[in-house]
């Protein structure tokens, strides 16, 4: 890690990156399972287009994408901390995944591509973010 990084600052865009993902997800599904009306495609084409910006600041410009994915460039220590926060997120993704199937089955809703490409998106975001909030001090 190289240089510090105001941490409210990528909490901000993480959780507007995480947030907005949310809201385009569910606003897809809500257009497909109920009708499409103005409001929804507004909604869905702002959180498309703030998610997008929201993670190229939160992710790329202060290095969390890198730290998350790429270990060739990390200490033992950075090694050790990538590792603990991976199989934090992995069961925190686990059994995040789980409720929403349960849901989808429970009221009988098929599970659509742009569910699992945003849930796929979300696994790889997912250690980045816990990263964010659980170090007092980033340097990325």
């Amino acid at each position: 890690m190289n240089k510090n990084i105001n941490i409210i600052t990528v909490r901000f865009w993480v959780m507007l990156t995480v947030i907005c993902l949310f809201i385009l997800i569910t606003a897809y599904e809500l257009g497909v399972n109920l009708g499409w009306t103005i409001s929804l495609r507004i909604v869905s084409i702002s959180s498309l287009v703030l998610s997008i910006i929201s993670y190229v600041f939160g992710f790329f410009v202060t290095g969390l994408w890198k730290f998350t994915h790429n270990f060739d460039s990390l200490d033992e220590r950075e090694i050790q901390l990538s590792g603990k926060i991976l199989r934090l997120a992995y069961a925190i993704f686990t059994i995040f995944v789980m409720i929403i199937i349960y849901v989808f089955v429970l009221f009988d809703i098929q599970l659509s591509v742009i569910l699992g490409a945003g849930l796929l998106l979300f696994a790889h975001l997912l250690p980045g973010a816990i990263l964010a909030f659980s170090e007092k001090d980033l340097r990325l």
